[in-house]
């Protein structure tokens, strides 16, 4: 009974992923992007709340709309206000799915698709070896899905501080370099404005954060590792 309870929170949780999914999808975020502007323009403030709940949720639920709302939050907050919301959305949100596994002593639910899989078992392996360098590197390089980055670590052990710090301080070069292209993007008038000293700024930080995961790579296989 008791390991009952610990569990019904994850079953809760993947229930309402799974649900929320059918329903939410990166064209329903797309269809209200005039509007929310809009808005936001009127009242920033408490579209800043809202949009902060609304990133938590989606992290929280491992929504596959993250990507999109990031870029959007360029547009409506700009790159510097909008990578602060995406931080905090996203690391709260993190911080959430990563006590409810770790109270369920089990990742069952979440992790089911990755059981076995190579990135699962030398994720959980190099936490165990380096919790710390390794968290911060799977943060700050995209190689690993984000819900096994953000689960995975609840099955092996990692602290709440760490896992906090490591995340908050760990998407905040990824958060900025998608806002600041959302930002740009954003302010787009005419296909001449593609070829603007900003928005190809913007590509190419995108293109280099894309590309970290090859060098890190490359890097490795130079030195053996």
């Amino acid at each position: 009974m008791e390991k009952i309870k610990k569990s019904l929170p994850l079953v809760i949780l993947v229930a309402i992923m799974i649900i929320a999914s059918m329903y939410i999808d990166k064209q329903t975020i797309l269809n209200y992007k005039y509007s929310i502007i809009q808005y936001s323009n009127e009242n920033m403030t408490i579209t800043g709340i809202i949009y902060l709940m609304l990133y938590f949720i989606c992290v929280a639920l491992s929504l596959p709309i993250a990507t999109i709302l990031t870029l959007l939050a360029g547009v409506i907050f700009g790159p510097i206000l909008g990578t602060g919301i995406v931080v905090i959305g996203a690391t709260l949100g993190a911080l959430a799915i990563f006590l409810i596994v770790k109270n369920a002593a089990g990742d069952e639910g979440l992790l089911a698709k990755y059981k076995n899989s190579k990135s699962l078992l030398t994720l959980q392996k190099n936490i165990k070896e380096d919790a710390v360098s390794y968290m911060l590197f799977a943060r700050l390089v995209p190689i690993f899905p984000f819900v096994l980055v953000n689960v995975a670590p609840a099955t092996v052990g990692v602290k709440t501080s760490t896992y906090l710090w490591t995340t908050l301080i760990g998407i905040i070069p990824g958060s900025f370099v998608y806002t600041y292209l959302g930002y740009q993007s954003g302010k787009l008038e005419g296909v001449s404005d593609l070829i603007s000293i900003e928005m190809i700024s913007a590509m190419v930080l995108l293109g280099v954060f894309s590309l970290l995961p090859i060098f890190i790579k490359k890097i490795k296989n130079a030195k053996g590792v």
